[in-house]
């Protein structure tokens, strides 16, 4: 499979690169779908989660990267899909939920951008909702690093989180927003542990 072979090579990479180290990957499930939520100071941070755990990751990507010639190609080997940014798009939450619905990983950064000063942003509210349509567990993730030549890279696995249960059978707007939050507090609390 064309996913491993690129892993591979990439988890070579990063080794020769970085001081990295994994910490509670036997936190993600086996099998079954499961989303992964990840804080995101890097274009680096998609590949190092992904080498980080032995499970294939699927991501959402935003649409204008698949237009680059040659990189475009790759993203689709590596499992992403395109997602219109700033815009329900219908077509990629379905996706996303039929790779949970087959048992797949799904990584979600749920910033939905990355943070120019390192800082923990808010969870844009999508990340409960999709939690709760496909009833699967969230994992959290933290990745502590500048990546800065040779320097430390660690990422860190939390315990699954159950967010269909923090919400109201009918949940709205301010229900998803605050499950999201939740999703936040776990990440920072890696954070702080790497810190």
């Amino acid at each position: 499979m064309l996913y491993n072979a690129i892993k591979r090579l990439t988890t070579w990479f990063f080794r020769l690169l970085f001081r990295w180290r994994v910490h509670g990957a036997e936190m993600v499930p086996a099998s079954g779908g499961v989303i992964i939520c990840c804080n995101h100071i890097s274009w680096w941070d998609p590949p190092i989660l992904g080498c980080s755990i032995s499970r294939p990751i699927s991501y959402m990507a935003k649409e204008e990267l698949f237009k680059i010639p040659v990189f475009g190609r790759i993203l689709i080997w590596l499992k992403a899909f395109p997602v219109r940014r700033h815009a329900a798009d219908r077509s990629a939450l379905k996706k996303s939920l039929d790779l949970l619905a087959r048992g797949e990983v799904f990584g979600i950064l749920p910033e939905g951008t990355r943070s120019k000063t390192g800082e923990l942003g808010r969870a844009e509210p999508g990340t409960a909702w999709i939690a709760h349509k496909a009833r699967v567990p969230i994992v959290p993730a933290a990745i502590i690093t500048d990546y800065r030549l040779g320097g430390p890279v660690t990422v860190r696995f939390g315990r699954p989180i159950r967010l269909w249960e923090e919400l109201p059978a009918k949940p709205g707007t301010e229900d998803y927003d605050r499950a999201s939050q939740l999703v936040m507090i776990a990440i920072r609390e890696l954070l702080n542990q790497g810190h």
